[in-house]
């Protein structure tokens, strides 16, 4: 929709995707480490507890705020 706007609708195009391709990284890399960290924790406690940790810190960056604002 974005690319109809002559001359900047490109340009907003193309951040607005590359906005959308880094949050659908960073939520789809902790989810995926989430349901690793599951499997994990049935054969290997340790290597589950530690995937655990990285998801937790995951979701923190995902919706740490200054009070107005999320991150991504």
């Amino acid at each position: 929709m974005l690319t109809f706007v002559p001359l900047v609708g490109s340009l907003f195009s193309a951040a607005a995707g590359l906005a959308a391709f880094i949050f659908a990284l960073v939520v789809g890399g902790t989810v995926a480490c989430l349901v690793l960290a599951f499997a994990w924790l049935f054969f290997r406690p340790l290597v589950g507890i530690t995937l655990l940790f990285l998801t937790a810190v995951g979701i923190a960056l995902i919706f740490r705020t200054d009070g107005t604002t999320p991150v991504v």
